[in-house]
């Protein structure tokens, strides 16, 4: 199974990076890593029989999140530890607005990273729900990684 991910894997192996630069590319790359993975248990489980919802939908919230801490890591910018789609896009607004007009619709799926683990906290997603959160994660990753092919490299 192949999950396109548009943005360039990060080579940390470059001598002509200083060493912070170096650090923080690494740690885009380890976002990217796990967004990755994230995204493709989602395609892999709405790919199965039952598709198990909520744990696509979940996948796909975590994919969305890793890839904005990626971005942010990349952009030097810290953030909290949180699962709030919001709060990460708020931090992104102060350094590309238009970045976030093309992805804040991704901002509903916050509600299955931490709420919806709960039962009864909010309603079990349908497949229908799983599939438009798959498809909200794979624009946000897109725009994400053409936002980041146009950022410099780290100082």
């Amino acid at each position: 199974l192949s999950v396109h991910w548009p943005i360039r894997r990060i080579s940390t192996e470059e001598s002509s990076m200083s060493e912070r630069s170096s650090r923080i590319r690494r740690a885009v790359a380890q976002w990217i890593e796990k967004a990755d993975e994230d995204i493709w248990v989602a395609k892999l489980i709405l790919r199965s029989e039952p598709v198990a919802a909520f744990s696509a939908t979940f996948h796909c919230q975590q994919s969305v999140e890793k890839t904005l801490k990626a971005y942010l890591t990349l952009r030097q910018c810290e953030f909290p530890k949180t699962h709030d789609i919001g709060k990460l896009l708020e931090l992104i607004q102060g350094l590309d607005p238009g970045l976030v007009t093309e992805i804040e619709s991704c901002v509903w799926l916050t509600d299955y990273a931490v709420t919806g683990r709960y039962p009864g906290d909010i309603p079990e997603p349908s497949e229908e729900v799983a599939r438009r959160a798959f498809e909200s994660a794979e624009s946000c990753r897109r725009f994400i990684g053409i936002a980041m092919e146009h950022v410099d490299e780290p100082a």
